[in-house]
């Protein structure tokens, strides 16, 4: 398949899950390059809106779907604020962790990339600076970018981001590590802020055994 006039018309199966299989006939060996799936017509014309002034990146470490009743309406525990904010957001209910282990799944959304292309596996290793992180994401739109966090892992020196304004991280500094804690410091960077600013806060509450 070459040029002009070398597709497939795959209409017959539109709509339907279908495998393809192509086959070399005649020959030791062949390469397929540039293959692509496309639909006739003009390219689609994307709109979009403005983007957001304030965006706020939390991440409860350990804590499982079941056992919140946005996802879960038989789970026991209440979190009242929590579920309110799901009312009114965009909920996904199918989602696929890329790790069970802190270094491996906060390299993945950090990067967007997959556990064999980021590379953050084990014990020794260290994300590579070479990936692009939210921050830098962030930072490229313009944003005051700010994080806190009472994983120990996830800290600028073991790779997660290089452009952050103000980063802590509360097992590093030995400070408090409930939630609150977080929050507070978190919110303090940014709620005088006038221009637009991104801000993480990690917390670690669900990782130990609970406390009342």
């Amino acid at each position: 398949l070459r040029g002009l006039g070398s597709a497939v018309d795959l209409a017959a199966l539109a709509g339907k899950t279908a495998r393809l299989e192509l086959t070399a006939k005649g020959c030791p060996s062949a390469a397929l390059a540039d293959a692509a799936l496309v639909v006739p017509g003009a390219e689609p014309t994307v709109t979009r809106g403005e983007p957001p002034q304030y965006i706020v990146m939390i991440i409860m470490d350990s804590l499982r779907a079941d056992r919140v009743r946005a996802f879960n309406p038989k789970a026991r525990p209440e979190a009242p604020t929590f579920e309110k904010l799901a009312e009114t957001s965009a909920l996904f209910t199918t989602t696929y962790v890329q790790g069970n282990e802190s270094r491996v799944s906060h390299s993945s959304i950090w990067t967007s990339l997959y556990p064999l292309v980021h590379g953050n596996l084990g014990d020794k290793d260290k994300l590579d600076t070479k990936w692009t992180t939210i921050d830098e994401v962030a930072k490229s739109a313009k944003m005051y970018v700010a994080g806190v966090s009472g994983n120990g892992y996830i800290r600028p020196s073991k790779g997660y981001g290089t452009a952050w304004d103000q980063y802590s991280n509360h097992i590093e500094e030995e400070l408090g590590l409930k939630g609150a804690d977080i929050f507070e410091k978190g919110l303090k960077w940014v709620e005088a802020k006038k221009e637009p600013w991104f801000l993480y806060l990690g917390t670690i509450d669900t990782h130990v055994s609970w406390r009342g």
